[in-house]
């Protein structure tokens, strides 16, 4: 989905993989140009894209969901806050967890696919930008989120209580790096 080239220009068109062949197959463009956004694949089997850097590289809070079955965008609600190179989570219940904006900002924002509404939710304990987000534990009726990153802080978002919460401290601060969960928890 969208992005830049190698040379920074900007890609506005969607490609799907097919797994059994191994191939690339053309699925249309972008309903508006977008780099740095967040993308999450429903429980109904439409992907969500939502703000990312425009064309003036200032954030936006567009949404839009994709339908793979006919290739086609629909516009959903904005985001409440523009955002961009941020973390963008699906949680445990089919909703999905907006946080940060690549920049220092602490705000939270979380979007219910069965109403189609963006929610603000709690905020951020700590600042820094291009931290990373992944789930810890995941149930319908609550999922955990580590965040780490963009200074030496990690803090962990309950979606059940909306809060999070400091975890810890990076021995060394990092920005824009990768971030998984291992087996063993």
């Amino acid at each position: 989905l969208g992005g830049t080239d190698i040379y920074g220009g900007v890609v506005n068109g969607v490609e799907l993989y097919n797994q059994s062949t191994g191939a690339w197959s053309a699925a249309g463009m972008l309903p508006a140009t977008r780099r740095s956004f967040g993308a999450a694949l429903l429980n109904n089997g439409r992907v969500l894209l939502a703000g990312g850097f425009n064309l003036t590289g200032v954030p936006t809070t567009g949404a839009f969901l994709f339908d793979p079955a006919t290739y086609t965008w629909t516009a959903t609600a904005p985001m409440n806050t523009s955002r961009a190179a941020f973390g963008f989570v699906l949680l445990g219940d089919g909703r999905v967890l907006a946080a940060g904006n690549g920049t220092t900002a602490t705000s939270a924002e979380i979007y219910n696919p069965a109403t189609a509404t963006w929610q603000m939710t709690g905020f951020m304990q700590s600042q820094g930008p291009n931290a990373a987000y992944v789930v810890l534990n995941s149930s319908p009726a609550v999922t955990t989120v580590l965040r780490v990153g963009g200074a030496n802080s990690a803090e962990i978002y309950n979606s059940s209580t909306g809060l999070w919460t400091n975890t810890g401290v990076l021995n060394q601060p990092r920005q824009s790096f990768g971030l998984a969960k291992l087996a063993n928890g």
